[in-house]
């Protein structure tokens, strides 16, 4: 929609809004996930990713700015992109090879 420039309000505001909604649906499970490894350090683990989370959301805001080009959302666009590719690359090399370890209870 950026590179086409046709961004009608309600159509972005939508996708938003189901963006919003699947994050808001995902992150808590993946907070548990992130945590049950070792839950006698819980609340750090649970801290840990809070920050690692933030920080992620100050650097990825500040190359938005830098990159913006003063009329488009070319630049959040390709960000928003970009971190998507990288969160499924992840998900493929690092996530999905540890749900074959069967680990003993």
């Amino acid at each position: 929609m950026t590179r086409a420039d046709w961004m009608p309000l309600p159509v972005v505001i939508s996708l938003l809004v189901l963006s919003i909604l699947a994050f808001g649906l995902i992150a808590p499970n993946a907070m548990q996930g992130a945590m049950q490894p070792l839950p006698q350090i819980g609340d750090a683990a649970h801290a840990a990713t809070g920050c690692i989370q933030m920080m992620v959301g100050a650097v990825a805001s500040s190359l938005v700015a830098a990159l913006y080009d003063g009329h488009s959302a070319l630049s959040m666009s390709g960000l928003v992109a970009l971190c998507s590719l990288l969160a499924l690359v992840s998900y493929l090399l690092l996530a999905r090879p540890a749900e074959c370890v069967v680990v003993p209870s």
